[in-house]
């Protein structure tokens, strides 16, 4: 039979090969460097031989090799990598040669002690295409027809790649080629040629163990293969941050950068110690942390849940999960003020030096109001012929939209302008709901639009702006909320308090020749003889005017006291504590047409003696008062006089 030392081997013109590399790689658990015996054993069921470097020996389908011994527990890895395909050029005919068995198969056997732990059998083509050729056999000199097969990964990387198990420190790898029967002119031999040491580029060191099929009659190794043994160890991990949204142009400078309101895609790849990629157990738990700045972001988990936890630490996330890309970092806790770096770490659980860490960048976004102080407008008032009691500009407020990321403008932002009152502001204590009509909650215009507007949408410019939007009040005195709010994201929100007020209203003060009356504290138990039962106002505060009508009334009170001693006046309604539209029904409706600027009071007709008994005044007596101290003559109502400043 002929014989083939690999060691020398020479190809001549009429001689091809074809060769499949099957690497047989070993990922260990974060253990120690493997090292394979000098020695590989070969147990034919007869007879026990060894082989060094050089040495050549036969055996047969389904005979054993052994001699691969784990050093510690981890997870053994087959891949096939590469299979090459020859030809041989005789002109004028092509000569493919590489006749190889469609289902050849490597047997894998793991032995613990003297026990046989688990087979697992692993096909040696996954993916080949196959076509039949014509070639010279020697034995009879004529051509024969012969199947070829071939498989080729073009890849960098590793495409077909079989997990066969788990083995323990000590186990012994058997392994057994079987093949489906090649046509020869001799007896179905396999030769294990040598075991020898190879160095792939980038230092990866594994064990080569040759099996082959001597066809003397076609004089072609028509059925060889390489296995190949290392160990590749995980030294850290590579933290990849790819954020969910990009906005600049250059997007390598984004890579480790997001703003507040924004998600990364964070992407954990097992490296080895020459930072080559390691395949790695998905099962495998890992934790992350973000080390510094964790007022600035967070996790969200597999399952899409946000970490609400301090100290931001996610724990028992697979391997599996972290290398897809599934765990997200978070930038929506707190917007900096330019920016601040966040470290985040990722460590292995079983094994805390195995980590490593990277800075993400969180930068500022905000939108945001510009307005000029003071925040203080007058309500909208008009009078009962529907003219504006005072000047427009009065009751309005100018302001900027701005959107910003990084310090940079955000431009075709799309935002949302809205109102709402604070409730119980302006001395309105009723909680039912404001309806949302007329002017309750005041009204937005566009720069040189006159529509009015509830609620504003809009974006913002190319300069990240949208300038001169004008707040008109409403007719209420009391706090108006103006949210500005992002429809893009719902972080992005700024809000700013407007009060609407009359201004220098000053609350009147108990006296010795008045009662106060009208608001629900003044008619607990017998504070008001004439009114026992509390009236429906739900205004405590109701006795707000002007320094000038508090001085009128105070005067008037006393001019009554001086002709008529022990008898106090009664003063009702004045204004609210922030004037405007004072609803003494609670429907947030018109009762009141006045009493919205603290210049005009209620002067009951019946007042209070010493005895603090209901009597009536002496009306011709309090009109004569009245008109000497007032500009306009009092407007009677069915219980009092109405008065103006």
């Amino acid at each position: 039979m002929k014989k083939l030392n690999l060691s020398h081997r020479t190809f001549r013109n009429n001689f091809a090969m074809q060769t499949i590399l099957l690497i047989f790689l070993f990922v260990s658990n974060i253990l120690p460097q493997v090292v394979i015996k000098e020695r590989v054993e070969i147990n034919p069921s007869t007879q026990s031989n060894e082989m060094n470097r050089s040495s050549q020996y036969k055996i047969y389908d389904g005979d054993d090799v052994w001699g691969f011994i784990m050093p510690g527990t981890g997870r053994l890895i087959f891949y096939l990598k590469e299979l090459q395909l020859t030809q041989w050029n005789v002109y004028p005919i092509i000569y493919h040669h590489g006749t190889l068995p469609m289902y050849s198969s490597l047997n894998i056997h793991f032995i613990r002690g003297d026990s046989t732990i688990t087979d697992s059998l692993i096909n040696r083509f996954p993916d080949v295409t196959s076509w039949v050729s014509n070639y010279f056999d020697y034995c009879i000199e004529d051509y024969i027809e012969r199947t070829v097969y071939r498989y080729k990964n073009y890849s960098t990387t590793i495409d077909s790649i079989y997990y066969a198990g788990e083995v323990n420190q000590g186990d012994t790898i058997r392994l057994t080629y079987r093949s489906d029967w090649v046509r020869t002119g001799q007896e179905h031999i396999y030769d294990v040629w040598s075991a020898s040491e190879h160095q792939e580029p980038g230092g990866t060191i594994y064990w080569g163990i040759l099996f082959g099929h001597n066809d003397a009659c076609i004089a072609d190794w028509d059925n060889f293969f390489v296995i190949g043994m290392s160990v590749q160890t995980i030294d850290h991990f590579a933290i990849t941050i790819i954020p969910d949204t990009l906005v600049l142009q250059d997007t390598l400078a984004l890579q480790d950068t997001l703003a507040f309101g924004e998600t990364a895609q964070l992407i954990i790849q097992a490296k080895d110690a020459d930072s080559n990629d390691v395949d790695f157990p998905a099962d495998k738990l890992l934790s992350l942390k973000v080390e510094t700045n964790e007022a600035y972001g967070t996790f969200i988990d597999a399952n899409g849940d946000t970490l609400k936890t301090t100290p931001v630490i996610l724990n028992d996330i697979t391997y599996g999960d972290a290398n897809e890309g599934l765990i997200k970092f978070a930038a929506v806790k707190e917007n900096p003020d330019s920016f601040v770096k966040c470290l985040i770490k990722v460590t292995l659980q079983e094994d805390t030096t195995k980590n490593s860490e990277r800075e993400a960048v969180v930068l500022e976004q905000t939108l945001k109001f510009e307005i000029e102080e003071p925040y203080v407008i007058r309500p909208t008032y008009f009078n009962s012929e529907g003219v504006r009691v005072y000047a427009e500009l009065l009751s309005q407020k100018t302001f900027d939209v701005k959107m910003t990321r990084g310090g940079e403008p955000i431009s075709r932002h799309h935002f949302k302008l809205y109102t709402d009152y604070v409730e119980g502001s302006g001395g309105h204590d009723h909680t039912n709901e404001r309806p949302d009509i007329n002017n309750n909650y005041g009204y937005f215009l566009r720069p040189n639009d006159t529509q009015h507007h509830r609620s504003l949408e809009d974006s913002t410019s190319s300069l990240g702006r949208f300038d001169n939007v004008i707040y008109n009040a409403s007719y209420f005195g009391n706090i108006m909320q103006i949210y500005l709010k992002s429809t893009q994201n719902e972080l992005f929100i700024d809000s700013i308090d407007i009060v609407e007020r009359i201004p220098d209203l000053v609350e009147l003060e108990e006296g010795n020749n008045y009662e106060l009356v009208g608001a629900p504290q003044n008619h607990s138990g017998t504070n008001d003889p004439c009114r026992p039962t509390p009236p429906t106002s739900q205004h405590s505060v109701n006795h707000f005017g002007t320094e000038q009508m508090l001085t009128i009334v105070q005067n008037i009170a006393n001019d009554h006291a001086a002709l008529h001693p022990g008898i106090r006046i009664r003063v009702n309604d004045i204004s609210l504590e922030n004037g405007g539209l004072f609803d003494v029904n609670n429907s947030w409706l018109t009762p009141h047409q006045s009493h919205r600027m603290g210049t005009n009071a209620d002067i009951g007709f019946t007042g209070i003696d010493q005895n603090d008994d209901c009597v009536n005044l002496n009306r011709t007596d309090l009109f004569n008062i009245i008109t000497s101290r007032c500009s306009r003559r009092p407007w009677p109502e069915s219980d009092h006089y109405h008065i103006y400043e």
